[in-house]
């Protein structure tokens, strides 16, 4: 019975143990961005449009190398946001389980008999908790490393937009310009249709005498 309880006792360190060599795994700079992307999730499509893809429509700006830049950064910004999720989710689904078997054993506890089995289990649940909590202060580690990352590549993303932002603004003097000579026109056509009619011509007299 006691080797029996010993198996049991080892299953919930090995699966924190297990749990936390994949997060940290998953965090090594040898699990390269750049060139690992396979079974990444695609980002999710935005709810709006995105305003300065609107801006570039309306000044028709190419946007060249800035343009390519920012595409890039904001395709690699996503694909690192899809594996930072996983990894947080990774560690919440961690963090649950593991608090879930040390309440049903704190449990269990109560239904030994025998003290010196009881107090047996005990020590081995403050083992366990103690090895369990240093597995997720790891892993809690390998997210925070991760995230990081993530939070400097959005850096760079935003500061790409930005620049290519900046460079479209000056591309709207060019729809400025083609509203400027529609509205003048617009206002020629409308000047010409309120403007008062010629009053009729007046008979001459001499014409009058001419036809007697």
């Amino acid at each position: 019975m006691r080797r029996s309880f010993l198996l049991l006792l080892g299953l919930p360190l090995a699966l924190a143990a297990g749990l936390a060599a994949g997060a940290l795994r998953a965090a090594s700079p040898a699990d390269s961005l750049a060139t690992d992307a396979r079974g990444l999730t695609a980002a999710s499509p935005r709810a709006e449009a995105d305003p300065f893809a609107q801006f570039l429509d309306l000044t028709d700006f190419d946007g060249g190398a800035l343009a390519a830049d920012y595409r890039a950064l904001d395709e690699a910004h996503g694909r690192a946001a899809t594996r930072a999720d996983e990894l947080r989710r990774r560690l919440a689904a961690a963090e649950t389980t593991t608090t879930a078997l040390f309440e049903a054993w704190a449990a269990d506890l109560n239904q030994y008999r025998d003290p010196a089995l009881r107090a047996e289990s005990e020590d081995a649940l403050r083992t366990a908790r103690t090895h369990a909590d240093s597995a997720l202060t790891a892993m809690r580690a390998s997210v925070v490393y991760a995230d990081s990352a993530v939070a400097a590549l959005r850096d760079r993303t935003l500061a790409a937009k930005h620049r290519l932002g900046a460079e479209a603004a000056g591309a709207l003097a060019a729809p400025a310009r083609t509203l400027d000579a529609d509205a003048r026109t617009l206002h020629d056509e409308v000047a010409r249709t309120l403007a008062p009619a010629p009053p009729p011509a007046t008979p001459n007299p001499a014409d009058s005498s001419t036809l007697r």
